[in-house]
Order: C-alpha cells, then structure tokens, then sequence
C-alpha cells in the first residue's frame, strides 16, 4: 500500500511503508493512504508504526556519572596461631649458605642469597597472618639453602682433594 505523508507543512509520496523512514518518519508524523477518511499519527496505523524509529531520550545538560563501585575488601589473613603449626624459618641458615658459598664457591651465593629474601618474605608474610604464602615462601627458601649449602660443601672438597 501506498501512503503520503506531511514534511515540513507539505504532503509527499506516494511511498511504500518502508521509504517513509528516508523522509523523518516519526510515531507524530501524520500519514494516509487511499481508504483512510483523515491523516493519522504514524503511530496510529499499524503497517507504518512497524518502521518508526525509536524516540531517544534527550541528552542532559550536565550527566551524571553512575555511582563508584564499592572498593573490594582487602583478603582476611588466616590467623597465625596454629598449635600445629611449627613456623621453621630458613632466615639463618640461608645466610650460613650464602657465606660458605661465596667464600669457597662464587656460585653457591646466588641460590643462598635468593634463600635470603625468600626466607624474609616468608617472615613479613606470616608475621601478617598469610600463612599459606608464608609457607610456600619458605619452601623456596629451604630448597635454595640446601643447594647452596651443597655448592659450598662439594666446593670444600673438592678444594681439600686437591690440596692434599
């Protein structure tokens, strides 16, 4: 079916339907066709309110952002008195490790010296109630004490071969 429609005070088409987009259809333009007795609102007749555009709100003068979400809580500590739980440092050891490995054996301190500050880290952490992350801080530290305790010690045989 063909329709006409009113822009700007004066009655184009006749369109299709769907051409009446192309000139600002909108839900108040009016429009008719042959059978109708008046112009009607767009919004009135079903066949061209299927292609009314919807109507955007105005914009505001001055928008309003949404609300800041809520800051996330900083993590709970586990508590850090555990009957069960020893807490074995390798804070001493680790600088035992560093010194024998740099004395006899330059290669040895750089496992003893990493040892070091894990076996700190694991201290600050526990201390803080992270326990978890404090024990696996502190089995780093362990693993990299006795490597560097090994170099130093096979550093010191193999140097009391040799002497001998």
């Amino acid at each position: 079916m063909k329709y006409f429609i009113i822009v700007n005070g004066e009655n184009q088409g006749p369109f299709e339907a769907s051409e009446l987009v192309n000139y600002g259809l909108t839900a108040d333009s009016y429009v008719w066709c042959e059978g109708m007795p008046e112009w009607k609102h767009a919004s009135e007749v079903a066949e061209v309110a299927a292609f009314i555009r919807p109507a955007f709100p105005p914009i505001p003068d001055t928008p309003t952002p949404p609300p800041a979400p809520a800051p996330k809580p900083a993590p709970t500590p586990t508590p850090a008195v555990n009957a069960e739980c020893k807490f074995f440092n390798w804070l001493p050891l680790a600088i035992v490790a560093t010194v024998l490995g740099t004395i006899f054996y330059l290669v040895g301190s750089i496992p003893g010296s990493i040892a070091i500050l894990k076996a700190i880290q694991a201290r600050r952490m526990y201390s803080q109630g992270y326990i978890e992350q404090a024990m696996q801080c502190n089995r780093v530290a362990m693993i990299l004490t006795l490597v560097g305790a090994g170099v130093g010690l096979t550093a010191i045989i193999i140097i009391a071969a040799l002497a001998a």
